[in-house]
């Protein structure tokens, strides 16, 4: 069930935002059998504006050497820890670089810096690959400081009916946290506490984990949920991402959207 090699893909465009995603994939990478993949894009609007060739082509030199020099910096220092790191550099548009990429090397996990500034909106370059690719994405929050996670949590609605692939994020928390619970997103969903229990001893025998189910008492909705996380010392946190309506879509309602925007801790988003 468990994968032998977690494959973490990085984007580094050499912010401190996403230096910080770095630190936290490097601290997660060390405690299991883990390859980190560093990419980098050169984007084509950084390019002077200028028909003269010769121009054009000193700047893309520059770029290209002053690039190399960072990944190989970054290289070195995390295979320090022991960790197998492997890097590239590419040229043009930075979303379709990046897609590219990811169904090239089909990682485990796609790990991004989530900046303070920014947050998650229509343009932004993390909701674009969050809705576009299959790949489970670690969001890490820029002002978040890299510790390894004690205390995990799954938000679920818990139906048995969508077939999510949560090994991704077992897969991580199994190495590095203490204590895993589930969070019910949907109160209403469940009859009874003997259902919610079948619920729970499924995923635990399939993944081999021993989760427990939290109190879902004023925890319903992305605003109670993320007052909780923040409340009470959760340090990663998992959700699911589910195709929205159209009208969702439009006002950027999404659930998971809102928990990645405000929640303070990292963010393991998985697609169904």
């Amino acid at each position: 069930m468990f994968m032998d090699i977690i494959t973490y893909f990085v984007p580094v465009d050499f912010s401190p935002c996403s230096y910080n995603a770095l630190h936290y994939t490097t601290m997660l990478a060390r405690c299991s059998q883990s390859m980190i993949k560093l990419f980098h894009v050169i984007d084509l609007e950084d390019l002077p504006d200028s028909e003269n060739p010769v121009v054009i082509s000193f700047a893309v030199d520059r770029l290209v050497k002053k690039a190399e020099e960072r990944m190989k910096s970054l290289r070195e220092i995390i295979s320090m820890d022991g960790i197998i790191v492997k890097s590239e550099i590419a040229m043009g548009n930075v979303p379709t670089q990046l897609m590219n990429q990811i169904e090239t090397i089909k990682p485990n996990v796609i790990v991004m810096g989530k900046d303070a500034g920014n947050p998650i909106g229509a343009r932004s370059l993390l909701k674009y690959i969050t809705r576009n690719s299959n790949v489970p994405v670690l969001m890490v929050p820029e002002l978040h400081n890299p510790t390894m996670p004690s205390r995990a949590v799954l938000a679920s609605d818990m139906k048995r009916n969508k077939e999510v692939e949560f090994g991704p994020f077992f897969d991580i928390i199994k190495k590095v946290s203490h204590e895993l619970s589930i969070l019910n997103v949907k109160s209403s969903y469940f009859t009874n506490a003997k259902d919610a229990l079948h619920w729970i001893n499924d995923l635990n025998e399939t993944y081999g984990v021993n989760a427990k189910l939290l109190s879902q008492e004023n925890k319903v909705g992305a605003k109670n949920i993320v007052d909780f996380v923040n409340a009470n010392k959760v340090d990663l946190l998992c959700t699911v991402r589910y195709d929205t309506s159209l009208y969702d879509k439009l006002f950027d309602r999404n659930f998971t959207n809102q928990l990645a925007s405000e929640a303070e801790v990292p963010v393991l988003v998985l697609k169904k």
